[in-house]
């Protein structure tokens, strides 16, 4: 009686384990990224589909803009990829970070 409970068992703990570490396929769906083409020496990014409707704020301080940018992000109503997060130089070399959103 013995053996058979420890045989149940062993077979149990093996198919479980086989189970969680089988390979599966993943399926991911997200949008296509946008094009990029560079025109004079500047980047630019088409957005045909999406009209972007105003800049949200700009900082200076990378640790605040990522607090904002994350709420925006997750507040009810919005889409994620609504929200872009863009970093530019000014002319004295210091990062300025704009946020906007999509319409």
């Amino acid at each position: 009686m013995l053996a058979v409970v420890c045989m149940l068992a062993l077979v149990g703990v093996s198919s479980w384990i086989g189970f969680r570490s089988w390979p599966r396929q993943l399926r991911l769906s997200s949008k296509p990224w946008p094009s990029v083409r560079f025109e004079s020496g500047r980047m630019v990014v088409p957005l045909p589909t999406e009209v972007l409707l105003g800049e949200v704020g700009r900082f200076d301080n990378e640790l605040s803009t990522y607090i904002w940018f994350d709420y925006l992000r997750g507040r009810p109503g919005i889409d994620a990829s609504q929200v872009l997060l863009v970093v530019t130089e000014e002319e004295d070399e210091a990062p300025l970070y704009r946020i906007g959103s999509l319409a």
